[in-house]
Order: C-alpha cells, then structure tokens, then sequence
C-alpha cells in the first residue's frame, strides 16, 4: 500500500505513544514532515494500531489531494 500513495510513512515511538509520521514535498518541492499522534499506547495491540493508521493515512491522503496540507501565507505584502 505504501508504495503507491504520493508520499512516505512510517510508524514511531515518542514518549510512550505512537505516532505516524508523513513525508512529503510541498507544492514548492521541499521536503516536510508531519508527525500525527495515533493516542495509543506502545503497548497496544497490532490489529488496534493497524487499524488506527489506516485511518489517520486515508485522512492525510484526502488533505494531500486537497492541498490543505501547506498553508502557508504570505507576509510580503504587510511589510512596508
């Protein structure tokens, strides 16, 4: 499944829950990184945190397609 989405994740331990970390490039072509929490626990069990991921990457691939993902606003025209 990963191979054909647009982007790249993995799963990882932080502080004792796993999060799922995106990486993709902007629209710029820079290379970001998201880190989105899964509220579980490390100890969880496989089918719990499978399930959960496949969640939270189906929401991210809906704001990948969208572009909502770079908000980035442009403070040049407020500078005098």
């Amino acid at each position: 499944m990963k191979a054909s989405l647009p982007f790249k994740y993995i799963i990882a331990e932080k502080k004792g829950k796993n999060y799922v970390v995106f990486d993709f490039k902007d629209d710029s072509g820079k290379r970001k990184r998201k880190w989105v929490t899964t509220d579980l626990p490390v100890d969880c069990s496989y089918k719990a945190l499978t399930a959960k991921v496949n969640v939270i990457v189906a929401k991210f691939y809906e704001e990948f397609l969208t572009g909502s993902l770079t908000k980035a606003v442009s403070y040049t025209h407020l500078r005098a």
